[in-house]
């Protein structure tokens, strides 16, 4: 699980000036900080779909955004899945059997070993499996990691909160000029 805050400060002259109509204040927080935690969303989904083998709408699901006016908060759960989930070549099994080659990145392929493709209980996906001894079972499934795991990598925290942060200024301005009329 992968939790950031944000918090809203350093705005004095817009506090100053809608100060006198304290709900207006608070609108306009609430709307600033929905924003932000939007544009963090977008941002994440954009920054992992350009490294990693991920689909944007898992993990658009993984994201759990809560709203406050003066903080709000960013939290991404998910399982472990299944290598196959993100990238493995070839992708269904053929008569002859070919050495499988996957990856969670975009940055290249690695071998698998001595791992093969089998179906899904429902039977409409293959997973990734490999035997864990010399006999023929048990087996395993092969795993990548998480969204929120793959999402702690600093890069992309570091522009999540960047982006956040710039959107969040941005917003509170826009929303209380807005609520003191001088813009629509």
């Amino acid at each position: 699980m992968l939790t950031l805050n944000v918090e809203l400060s350093g705005i004095k002259e817009a506090q100053y000036t809608l100060s006198r109509s304290p709900k207006e204040l608070e609108r306009a927080r609430k709307y600033a900080m929905q924003k932000a935690l939007q544009v963090m969303r977008t941002e994440a989904v954009r920054d992992l779909q350009t490294r990693y083998y991920v689909k944007g709408s898992e993990v658009r699901k993984s994201i759990v955004l809560i709203g406050g006016s003066s903080s709000g908060q960013f939290i991404s759960r998910g399982r472990r899945k299944n290598i196959a989930e993100y990238h493995v070549t070839p992708s269904k099994p053929g008569k002859k059997r070919k050495r499988l080659f996957g990856a969670v990145r975009k940055d290249g392929l690695k071998s698998l070993g001595n791992a093969f493709l089998m179906r899904s209980k429902s039977g409409s996906k293959y997973i990734v499996m490999a035997r864990s001894g010399h006999e023929r079972y048990p087996i395993k499934a092969i795993t990548g990691p998480a969204i929120p795991e793959i999402m702690k990598n600093e890069q992309t925290l570091e522009h999540i909160t960047k982006s956040g942060g710039e959107a969040l200024q941005k917003e509170f301005r826009r929303q209380a000029l807005r609520l003191m009329g001088v813009m629509k």
